[in-house]
């Protein structure tokens, strides 16, 4: 049943296309977290991590595609990447989801002190691309307990906000 959990152990590409009949237009909100390419780079993943740039627009084309096929007309895609392909990845995604279904580019700091190896840039965060498979997708307001909304002491007309300093 759709309420059921299961590991698919083998080629995720064939995989997806192996169970799409049943999953097609049933799933609200799919993540993905792949290779991010940066050319070894992968201190804590064994994956293939430094394909030829062309191979992994192909690669991330491919899955992004059947991928869109799993949504729901109201659900989203959420999809982690580094500041190495961010780019190529978001011309893509706008390419296959439609550049009006863009959420936003979500900034998520995951190492405050930076990453010691970066050649020019001390890179302290990575990205979401978010995408909606459709206008009607709707955004819910979210908080993640009432001591975290209450932080939220102004408000607009689009919605509750807080100010931080920069630094």
């Amino acid at each position: 049943s759709l309420n059921d959990n299961f590991i698919v152990k083998g080629n995720n590409l064939i995989a997806l296309h192996s169970i799409k009949e049943v999953y097609r237009g049933k799933i609200k909100l799919i993540y993905i977290d792949p290779p991010y390419n940066t050319k070894g780079d992968n201190d804590s993943f064994t994956y293939n991590n430094s394909f030829n740039h062309s191979t992994w627009l192909t690669f991330m084309k491919n899955r992004l595609k059947i991928a869109k096929e799993f949504l729901t007309k109201d659900g989203f895609i959420a999809i982690a990447i580094d500041h190495y392909e961010l780019l190529y990845l978001g011309v893509l995604c706008d390419e296959i989801f439609g550049q009006e279904n863009r959420i936003g580019i979500i900034s998520v700091v995951h190492k405050p002190e930076g990453r010691q190896n970066d050649k020019y840039f001390t890179a302290t965060n990575e990205f979401m691309l978010v995408y909606a498979s459709s206008k009607a997708s709707k955004f819910n307001r979210v908080a993640l307990s009432e001591e975290t909304l209450n932080l939220f002491d102004l408000e607009d007309e689009k919605g509750r906000y807080k100010l931080k300093d920069f630094l």
